[in-house]
Protein backbone atom coordinates (compact mmCIF):
# COMPACT_ATOMS: atom_id res chain seq x y z
CA UNK A 1 0.00 0.00 0.00
CA UNK A 2 1.62 3.22 -0.81
CA UNK A 3 2.50 5.22 1.89
CA UNK A 4 0.06 8.50 1.51
CA UNK A 5 -2.94 6.16 1.44
CA UNK A 6 -2.59 4.80 4.54
CA UNK A 7 -0.45 7.14 6.49
CA UNK A 8 -2.27 8.74 9.43
CA UNK A 9 -1.15 12.21 10.69
CA UNK A 10 1.40 11.92 13.94
CA UNK A 11 1.06 13.89 16.33
CA UNK A 12 4.30 14.46 18.82
CA UNK A 13 4.38 15.13 22.26
CA UNK A 14 6.43 17.75 23.74
CA UNK A 15 7.32 16.15 26.81
CA UNK A 16 8.25 12.30 26.18
CA UNK A 17 6.75 9.85 28.99
CA UNK A 18 9.88 8.18 29.52
CA UNK A 19 11.21 11.28 31.20
CA UNK A 20 8.03 11.38 34.02
CA UNK A 21 7.97 9.90 37.10
CA UNK A 22 5.24 8.80 39.46
CA UNK A 23 5.13 7.29 42.30
CA UNK A 24 3.10 4.22 43.81
CA UNK A 25 0.33 5.61 45.75
CA UNK A 26 -0.29 7.74 42.38
CA UNK A 27 -0.12 5.25 39.75
CA UNK A 28 -2.62 3.18 42.33
CA UNK A 29 -5.12 5.80 42.20
CA UNK A 30 -4.76 6.19 38.17
CA UNK A 31 -5.25 2.57 37.55
CA UNK A 32 -4.29 1.06 34.27
CA UNK A 33 -5.54 3.70 32.02
CA UNK A 34 -2.61 4.70 30.13
CA UNK A 35 -3.59 6.84 27.95
CA UNK A 36 -4.74 8.78 30.55
CA UNK A 37 -1.07 9.26 31.14
CA UNK A 38 0.15 9.95 28.30
CA UNK A 39 -2.28 12.77 27.30
CA UNK A 40 -1.28 14.44 30.91
CA UNK A 41 2.49 14.71 29.05
CA UNK A 42 1.89 17.53 27.93
CA UNK A 43 1.10 19.88 24.15
CA UNK A 44 -0.08 17.33 21.46
CA UNK A 45 1.51 18.60 18.28
CA UNK A 46 1.15 18.17 14.97
CA UNK A 47 4.49 16.01 13.51
CA UNK A 48 4.69 17.76 10.10
CA UNK A 49 4.12 21.25 11.92
CA UNK A 50 6.71 20.55 14.64
CA UNK A 51 9.29 19.78 12.16
CA UNK A 52 8.64 23.11 10.20
CA UNK A 53 9.77 24.77 13.38
CA UNK A 54 13.48 24.12 12.23
CA UNK A 55 14.71 22.59 15.21
CA UNK A 56 16.91 19.77 16.08
CA UNK A 57 14.37 16.42 17.17
CA UNK A 58 15.21 13.51 19.19
CA UNK A 59 12.19 11.48 18.60
CA UNK A 60 11.57 8.58 21.02
CA UNK A 61 8.91 6.20 21.14
CA UNK A 62 7.23 2.43 21.98
CA UNK A 63 8.02 -0.72 19.26
CA UNK A 64 5.68 0.26 16.21
CA UNK A 65 4.31 3.69 16.98
CA UNK A 66 5.28 4.62 13.47
CA UNK A 67 8.75 6.44 13.98
CA UNK A 68 10.15 5.19 10.76
CA UNK A 69 6.91 5.73 8.94
CA UNK A 70 6.62 9.11 9.97
CA UNK A 71 10.73 10.07 9.25
CA UNK A 72 9.92 8.58 5.50
CA UNK A 73 6.17 10.42 5.27
CA UNK A 74 8.54 13.94 6.33
CA UNK A 75 11.02 12.58 3.40
CA UNK A 76 8.33 12.43 1.16
CA UNK A 77 6.41 15.79 2.06
CA UNK A 78 10.13 17.29 1.60
CA UNK A 79 10.69 15.94 -1.54
CA UNK A 80 6.94 17.19 -2.40
CA UNK A 81 8.38 20.49 -1.47
CA UNK A 82 6.20 20.83 1.20
CA UNK A 83 8.86 21.79 3.69
CA UNK A 84 11.89 23.78 1.75
CA UNK A 85 14.99 21.51 2.82
CA UNK A 86 16.37 18.50 0.70
CA UNK A 87 15.39 15.11 2.53
CA UNK A 88 18.43 13.06 3.31
CA UNK A 89 17.46 9.76 4.94
CA UNK A 90 19.34 7.51 6.90
CA UNK A 91 18.63 3.91 7.93
CA UNK A 92 21.17 3.54 11.37
CA UNK A 93 21.06 -0.02 10.78
CA UNK A 94 22.17 0.42 7.36
CA UNK A 95 25.16 2.71 7.91
CA UNK A 96 26.53 0.49 10.67
CA UNK A 97 26.24 -2.79 8.66
CA UNK A 98 28.07 -1.16 5.64
CA UNK A 99 31.80 -0.87 5.33
CA UNK A 100 31.76 2.81 6.17
CA UNK A 101 30.01 2.16 9.68
CA UNK A 102 33.12 -0.20 11.15
CA UNK A 103 35.32 0.43 14.09
CA UNK A 104 37.63 3.69 13.35
CA UNK A 105 36.96 4.23 10.10
CA UNK A 106 33.15 4.93 10.82
CA UNK A 107 32.35 7.96 8.94
CA UNK A 108 28.73 9.06 7.69
CA UNK A 109 29.86 11.47 4.43
CA UNK A 110 31.26 9.17 2.39
CA UNK A 111 28.52 6.47 3.07
CA UNK A 112 26.05 9.05 1.61
CA UNK A 113 27.82 9.78 -1.52
CA UNK A 114 27.70 6.06 -1.77
CA UNK A 115 23.97 6.12 -1.38
CA UNK A 116 23.28 8.77 -4.05
CA UNK A 117 25.73 7.17 -6.53
CA UNK A 118 22.93 4.29 -6.27
CA UNK A 119 20.37 6.44 -6.81
CA UNK A 120 22.23 7.93 -10.28
CA UNK A 121 23.50 10.88 -8.61
CA UNK A 122 27.61 9.93 -9.06
CA UNK A 123 30.26 11.68 -7.47
CA UNK A 124 27.91 13.41 -4.99
CA UNK A 125 30.42 14.43 -1.91
CA UNK A 126 30.80 18.32 -2.84
CA UNK A 127 27.17 18.68 -3.56
CA UNK A 128 26.27 16.91 0.17
CA UNK A 129 28.73 18.94 1.73
CA UNK A 130 27.33 21.81 0.39
CA UNK A 131 23.76 21.55 0.93
CA UNK A 132 24.88 20.80 4.82
CA UNK A 133 26.75 23.70 5.34
CA UNK A 134 24.28 25.75 3.89
CA UNK A 135 21.55 24.46 6.04
CA UNK A 136 19.72 23.37 2.81
CA UNK A 137 19.44 19.63 4.33
CA UNK A 138 16.81 18.11 6.28
CA UNK A 139 18.79 14.71 7.70
CA UNK A 140 16.55 11.54 9.09
CA UNK A 141 18.61 9.66 10.68
CA UNK A 142 16.24 6.63 11.83
CA UNK A 143 16.62 3.85 14.28
CA UNK A 144 19.66 4.24 16.56
CA UNK A 145 17.88 1.60 18.76
CA UNK A 146 18.16 -0.80 15.92
CA UNK A 147 22.41 -0.63 16.09
CA UNK A 148 23.75 -3.13 18.31
CA UNK A 149 25.30 -3.02 21.46
CA UNK A 150 28.25 -5.11 21.12
CA UNK A 151 31.86 -4.09 21.30
CA UNK A 152 30.34 -0.03 22.32
CA UNK A 153 28.98 0.12 19.02
CA UNK A 154 25.68 2.46 19.50
CA UNK A 155 27.65 4.62 21.92
CA UNK A 156 30.50 5.54 18.90
CA UNK A 157 27.49 6.52 16.70
CA UNK A 158 26.00 8.52 19.33
CA UNK A 159 29.64 10.47 19.29
CA UNK A 160 29.26 10.31 15.44
CA UNK A 161 26.21 11.58 14.89
CA UNK A 162 26.15 14.72 17.88
CA UNK A 163 30.12 15.75 15.95
CA UNK A 164 28.12 15.71 12.08
CA UNK A 165 25.34 17.76 13.89
CA UNK A 166 27.63 20.17 15.40
CA UNK A 167 29.76 20.34 11.99
CA UNK A 168 26.43 20.93 10.17
CA UNK A 169 24.25 23.12 12.39
CA UNK A 170 22.76 24.83 9.89
CA UNK A 171 20.69 21.87 9.00
CA UNK A 172 17.88 20.35 10.25
CA UNK A 173 18.43 16.91 11.91
CA UNK A 174 15.74 14.18 13.00
CA UNK A 175 17.11 11.04 15.17
CA UNK A 176 14.30 8.25 15.70
CA UNK A 177 14.95 5.94 18.42
CA UNK A 178 12.72 3.60 20.81
CA UNK A 179 11.82 4.47 24.10
CA UNK A 180 13.74 1.70 25.85
CA UNK A 181 16.98 2.42 24.41
CA UNK A 182 17.19 6.29 24.91
CA UNK A 183 19.78 6.09 27.80
CA UNK A 184 21.65 9.14 25.16
CA UNK A 185 20.91 12.23 25.38
CA UNK A 186 21.90 14.87 22.26
CA UNK A 187 23.19 18.73 22.65
CA UNK A 188 20.91 20.86 20.67
CA UNK A 189 17.77 18.54 20.17
CA UNK A 190 14.57 18.87 21.72
CA UNK A 191 13.68 14.98 23.35
CA UNK A 192 9.73 14.42 22.19
CA UNK A 193 7.59 11.41 22.02
CA UNK A 194 5.51 9.98 18.91
CA UNK A 195 1.72 10.24 20.80
CA UNK A 196 -0.30 7.23 20.75
CA UNK A 197 -2.96 6.94 18.42
CA UNK A 198 -6.62 8.44 19.32
CA UNK A 199 -9.36 6.11 19.20
CA UNK A 200 -10.53 8.75 15.84
CA UNK A 201 -7.19 7.89 14.91
CA UNK A 202 -7.08 4.64 15.06
CA UNK A 203 -10.60 3.91 13.36
CA UNK A 204 -8.91 6.26 10.27
CA UNK A 205 -5.85 4.12 10.03
CA UNK A 206 -7.51 1.22 10.30
CA UNK A 207 -9.92 2.28 7.38
CA UNK A 208 -6.48 3.40 5.67
CA UNK A 209 -5.54 -0.30 6.21
CA UNK A 210 -8.33 -2.24 4.39
CA UNK A 211 -8.99 0.24 1.78
CA UNK A 212 -11.86 -0.26 -0.21
CA UNK A 213 -12.37 -3.89 1.75
CA UNK A 214 -15.13 -1.87 3.82
CA UNK A 215 -16.76 -4.69 5.45
CA UNK A 216 -14.15 -5.85 6.79
CA UNK A 217 -13.27 -2.65 8.25
CA UNK A 218 -16.51 -2.96 9.72
CA UNK A 219 -16.00 -5.88 11.33
CA UNK A 220 -12.52 -5.08 12.51
CA UNK A 221 -13.32 -1.70 14.60
CA UNK A 222 -16.45 -3.63 16.17
CA UNK A 223 -14.19 -6.09 17.06
CA UNK A 224 -11.22 -4.03 18.30
CA UNK A 225 -14.12 -2.05 20.70
CA UNK A 226 -15.35 -4.89 22.93
CA UNK A 227 -14.25 -4.91 26.19
CA UNK A 228 -12.15 -8.62 26.17
CA UNK A 229 -9.84 -6.23 23.53
CA UNK A 230 -9.52 -3.18 25.74
CA UNK A 231 -5.71 -3.75 26.07
CA UNK A 232 -4.62 -4.17 22.47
Amino acid sequence: VPLGEIFTQVYILDKPTARYHHDIEELRKRGHDRLAFQWESGERINGLELVKRGQNLFILGKPGAGKTTFLKYITIQAAHKQLSQIPIFVSLNQWVDSRWGKGDKAALLPFLVEQFAICDFPDADLFIDYVLRTGRALVLFDGLDEVKQEKDQRRRLTYLLQDFARKYDKSQHLITCRIAASDYAFDGFADVEVADFTPEQIQEYSRNWFGVQTSKADAFITELAKADNKGL
